[in-house]
């Protein structure tokens, strides 16, 4: 035992002063014991080593041992240099300071709902007319959305020409079609920026076909009338703040534009039923 006792007999000259109690019951053992080096007593409940172990006696002085170790350093702790600054003191929090960060963390954590907001597009792309003998025709519009109770409906405006050049027998053709319509539109589909919609436009359009290049014996003329279009179109959009791009399909019937007559050849009219696809961007405001 004097083998693990060793540690804490060779911190003082007098082993004497050392002074252990074991109380053991059952399988329990007390462990009270006096430190002359801290002037302090300690007490600790431990388990009780069994009478079969081998030594058990050693297992005991290896636990006051430890004991008095643990009080040793207890006694350094106390002896370290104090902190060089006093602990910080939580922040004080006044009414209006905490009011302004409930409505910054509410503004930037809960969704709006119903948001009205304006948009600005520009659109480009083709549209086939006369599909028995189709004729493409370059697209360029001009729009204003607005969703007037929430952002997956709106309502626009807009405004835009198609034009071509058409050969025929007796010269070509050039055609200009100016357009103006309304309409509504839904975006049922969203999946984080990507989105599908469906829109449908009504308004007037005046044609105006005119001759150019005329091969010999022809001569020039040029008509121009009015007519009524309507179209349903579908579309995806993928938004990149602040700007929208919308890839979208069109079909459309447009009636009552003049038709062009040509001598020995066939008329040329827009009326009918006409496909498109256009590209759009769209600013958000």
């Amino acid at each position: 035992m004097r083998l693990e006792l060793a540690s804490v007999l060779e911190a003082s000259s007098d082993a004497s002063r050392y002074v252990v109690w074991i109380t053991c019951n059952a399988d329990r053992a007390r462990i009270a014991l006096f430190d002359p080096l801290t002037s302090k007593t300690l007490e600790r409940g431990v388990m009780a080593p069994r009478a079969d172990e081998l030594e058990p006696e050693r297992l005991l002085a290896l636990t006051v041992a430890q004991l008095y170790r643990a009080s040793w350093l207890e006694l350094a702790a106390e002896k370290a240099d104090p902190a060089p600054l006093p602990p910080a003191l939580p922040p004080l929090r006044t009414p209006l300071a905490v009011e302004s960060a409930q409505r910054v963390v509410a503004e930037r954590t809960v969704p709006r709902e119903d948001p009205h907001y304006v948009s600005i597009a520009a659109l480009g792309g083709f549209h086939a007319r006369e599909l028995s003998e189709p004729t493409l025709l370059g697209n360029v519009e001009i729009s204003v959305a607005w969703a007037p109770i929430a952002e997956w409906f709106w309502i626009a405006l807009g405004t835009g020409i198609e034009f071509t050049s058409v050969t025929r027998s007796a010269g070509s053709l050039d055609t200009l079609l100016v357009k103006a319509h309304g309409g509504a539109g839904v975006e049922p589909l969203r999946a984080g920026p990507w989105s599908g919609f469906a829109e449908v436009t009504a308004g007037v359009g005046i044609l105006n076909v005119a001759s150019d290049e005329l091969s010999p014996g022809y001569t020039g003329g040029s008509v121009l009338g009015p007519g009524f279009e309507g179209t349903l179109g579908l579309g995806v959009a993928a938004r990149i703040e602040p700007v929208r791009i919308e890839l979208l399909g069109r079909a459309g019937v447009l009636e009552g534009t003049p038709a062009a007559l040509i001598a020995r050849d066939a008329p040329l009219s827009f009326d009918g039923v006409s496909a498109g696809l256009d590209l759009r961007l769209r600013w958000l405001l």
